[in-house]
């Protein structure tokens, strides 16, 4: 099968490897499969570039999302009215995005598209080709958590859920969100995503930052945090609770690894550190770690904090949960993944107090009562394997183009 991916965000073109969110996270695993599994694979990327690279045996187009601001464009521009010159503007990644795959198209028939739902890629999809949207994120959430406003965004990206036939995602609460939301009539099909096929080789890990950890905590237990500190992550509850369990727990550390959200110039991890007080230096901040890093970290914690105020389908719980890991995330969030008691916790979205009754919980287990949780956080990964997952998207591709 031909397959084009067309995305916001994959590999760093600079230095190549260096994945970003969890939307490039994502698509690096799945794409790196399909190629393993025979299928053609091409992934087209909105960037600040013009360039075109082969990554593993992929083709990564990057295409520039703005129009160049050359003399002839601004002399052009000059003979269209202000309203024109917008509406081409606006309409510029779009047709660059269509313009590109008609190109691949000629070249070797595309077989189907799949757009990231992020930044409205999927806006205008070429009508003669098989296409459906994945969805990544809702806008409408993330604004409101990120503290920003951006209502030409979020229009896009509401119609572009509005008209697409075949929708999907990992997350049943964003999708069942997003349905009752834009009361959409077409069904949500429901695919998630994969753990990462090197979590478990630890041969490949680097223990660096690991060991600068143990340098400051010692043999004591920590409580880990990774990815963006900020509100959407529920920084905010952290701080809320972070001083009475380190109070109580003086043996006892918060360990935060990722970049830190500044709203309104706040910064949530200095908030953090601010709430604990006397026990600030027990808060251990790290900025964001590569995953080689990172993993050593995660598998060495006594448990892991996701009290996200909204969330999709956590490639991060993934991983924790696959590492053997206790995970703390909100009902509704994570309850896809986590049953509360019996293989993590789960908390009140929002709620500080439930948020510090789970870490209670969670000190509170016995080495047998903690080793079987942790167990059975392993065993719910256990479907979630990259080729597994990769079986499943072709066997909806496969849908989609019939029903096309």
């Amino acid at each position: 099968m031909n397959i084009v991916y067309v995305t916001s965000e994959y590999i760093n073109p600079v230095s190549l490897g260096v994945v970003d969110g969890g939307l490039a996270n994502y698509l690096y695993k799945i794409t790196n499969e399909m190629h393993r599994l025979g299928n053609s694979v091409t992934v087209i990327v909105l960037d600040n570039v013009n360039k075109t690279i082969f990554y593993n045996d992929i083709k990564v187009i990057f295409i520039k999302n703005r129009p160049r601001n050359s003399l002839f464009t601004r002399i052009k521009h000059l003979f269209l009215s202000k309203k024109t010159r917008a509406k081409i503007k606006k309409e510029y990644v779009w047709n660059a995005i269509s313009k590109t795959i008609r190109r691949e198209h000629s070249k070797h028939k595309i077989d189907i598209v799949q757009y990231a739902s992020y930044l409205a890629t999927g806006k205008n999809p070429e009508a003669k080709i098989p296409s459906c949207v994945r969805i990544s994120s809702y806008e409408k959430t993330q604004q409101k958590y990120y503290g920003i406003s951006n209502p030409e965004m979020l229009k896009n990206e509401i119609e572009q859920f509005k008209k697409t036939r075949f929708l999907f995602g990992p997350s049943r609460h964003i999708a069942n969100y997003i349905k009752k939301d834009l009361e959409l009539t077409n069904d949500i099909e429901i695919i998630e995503s994969p753990y990462p096929e090197d979590i478990e080789n630890e041969n490949h890990w680097n223990f660096e930052t690991y060991k600068e950890l143990k340098q400051q905590i010692g043999n004591s237990r920590y409580i880990l945090f990774f990815g963006s500190i900020g509100k959407l992550k529920g920084g905010e509850q952290i701080a809320g609770c972070v001083y009475d369990w380190l109070k109580k727990h003086k043996d006892t550390y918060l360990v935060l690894v990722g970049k830190s959200i500044t709203i309104n110039n706040i910064d949530c991890a200095s908030e953090i550190q601010k709430a604990a007080k006397e026990y600030a230096n027990h808060v251990i901040r790290f900025p964001s770690q590569s995953h080689d890093k990172l993993y050593p970290i995660i598998k060495n914690s006594y448990g892991v904090l996701m009290p996200s105020m909204i969330e999709n389908f956590s490639n991060a719980c993934v991983e924790a949960m696959r590492l053997r890991k206790i995970v703390i995330g909100t009902q509704d969030n994570f309850s896809q993944l986590i049953t509360d008691g019996k293989n993590g916790f789960l908390c009140q979205v929002g709620d500080s107090k439930s948020l510090a009754s789970c870490i209670e919980r969670l000190l509170e287990l016995s080495p047998e009562q903690k080793e079987k949780m942790e167990e059975k956080a392993f065993e719910r990964t256990n479907t979630l394997s990259t080729n597994n997952i990769c079986k499943k998207l072709l066997d909806y591709y496969n849908q989609v183009i019939k029903n096309w």
